[in-house]
């Protein structure tokens, strides 16, 4: 009778698989090459969340502009769009008794006190350099607000009850707001939210710094 002398199969009796495994030297070569993997990916990663979040809010940023403008054509009362760059947030607020106070609040974002996550501010401050594509390129860049001044903290765009934009002395307004992305070596990654005033006309799109 032949001896069974293969342990590692568990068993020489039929119908009895052999058992299968890695070795420590096969799991060590795997967790290795994944590391390589992670390590290597880690930094596109980054910038894809980073690139990704600066477009949300960009079109957040975009939402809240048609919304202001649609509520004051809809309820005929005159919105504004409220900027705040320090604190890196806006708001919407309603001209509730059509006399210019603008007391009627309607909506905030972020609304919790830290602003946007910390590599997405109002910016660049300076504004852009390249020129916006057409129709957009006699549009003003030279300011992260151009209707708010490259100098001020803040500031507020207002939409009349027939949709048209204008500044805070009610003077049709064409301009552009700028969110940028902080992080060093991110390319200057900018969206710019450009408007017409006299058509009420608007876009969201790509620059750089």
């Amino acid at each position: 009778m032949k001896r069974c002398i293969d342990r590692r199969a568990g068993g020489c009796g039929p119908g009895l698989p052999r058992q299968l495994g890695f070795t420590l030297l096969e799991i060590m070569v795997v967790l290795a090459i994944a590391t390589l993997l992670v390590l290597f990916a880690a930094p596109n990663i980054a910038a894809l969340y980073r690139s990704m979040t600066l477009s949300a809010e960009g079109r957040r940023l975009y939402g809240a502009f048609v919304e202001a403008q649609g509520l004051a054509t809809a309820t005929g009362r005159p919105h504004k769009l409220k900027l705040d760059r320090v604190n890196r947030t806006w708001e919407i607020w309603s001209d509730i008794s059509n006399d210019g106070t603008f007391a009627g609040f309607v909506k905030k974002h972020p609304q919790n006190t830290d602003g946007w996550p910390e590599h997405i501010a109002f910016g660049p401050v300076a504004g852009v350099a390249a020129a916006f594509p057409a129709p957009f390129g006699d549009v003003n860049h030279d300011a992260w607000c151009t209707p708010c001044g490259a100098d001020e903290d803040d500031g507020e765009i207002r939409f009349d009850v027939d949709g048209r934009i204008l500044d805070d002395s009610d003077e049709i307004l064409s301009g552009s707001i700028l969110l940028h992305d902080t992080t060093a070596g991110s390319g200057g990654r900018v969206q710019a939210l450009v408007f017409v005033g006299a058509t009420g006309s608007l876009r969201l799109f790509n620059a750089t710094e």
